[in-house]
């Protein structure tokens, strides 16, 4: 993901995007044609960087369609609270 944060939360999930997740490259500053041709290079390159990142976010989307199955935890979290809810 190639981000641009300009405003408000945007450079908290720029953040997260680049340093946390690391799926993702940030620009900063101006935009200028040469920094989004190497973040696209980066991004889409053969080498390990743009490879490693295409690698985690795979990791993330399968994590995130495991927690929303059937025996997932976002399935038992809600499947919890509705017991809850009934039981008042």
């Amino acid at each position: 993901m190639l981000c641009r944060p300009f405003f408000a939360d945007q450079m908290g999930n720029a953040r997260y995007v680049d340093h946390v997740w690391r799926t993702g490259v940030t620009i900063d500053g101006e935009l200028q044609r040469g920094k989004v041709e190497a973040a696209i290079s980066t991004l889409m390159g053969a080498g390990e960087p743009g490879a490693g990142m295409r690698r985690r976010a795979l990791e993330l989307k399968n994590s995130a369609a495991a927690s929303i199955g059937e025996a997932g935890s976002s399935s038992v979290n809600v499947d919890m609270l509705v017991s809850l809810i009934q039981s008042m």
